[in-house]
């Protein structure tokens, strides 16, 4: 999302490269006569997060709840092989 250009069309719909689907937030930021207003949207995939690891730290915790807000389960535990 960094790279593609996001704009704001028609008041509330994002589009992000070509398509409506935003899984990241994005930070939009709008600027007129002086005024500044800024919003963070995403739109959320929706999908069950039903079974998450076990958070080992506060970032897991953060992480965790991040994918839940934005309907996005967790990939499965691999291997450093598969992982590298």
């Amino acid at each position: 999302m960094r790279r593609a250009a996001a704009a704001l069309v028609l008041g509330a719909l994002l589009l992000a490269a070509g398509t409506l689907l935003v899984l990241a937030p994005v930070a939009v930021m709008v600027r007129y006569a002086g005024l500044v207003s800024v919003s963070n949207i995403s739109v959320p995939l929706g999908a069950p997060v039903d079974k998450l690891p076990p958070a080992k730290n506060f970032i897991d915790e953060l992480v965790f709840s991040n994918l839940k807000e934005i309907g996005v389960p967790p990939s499965p535990v691999c291997d450093d092989a598969t992982f590298l």
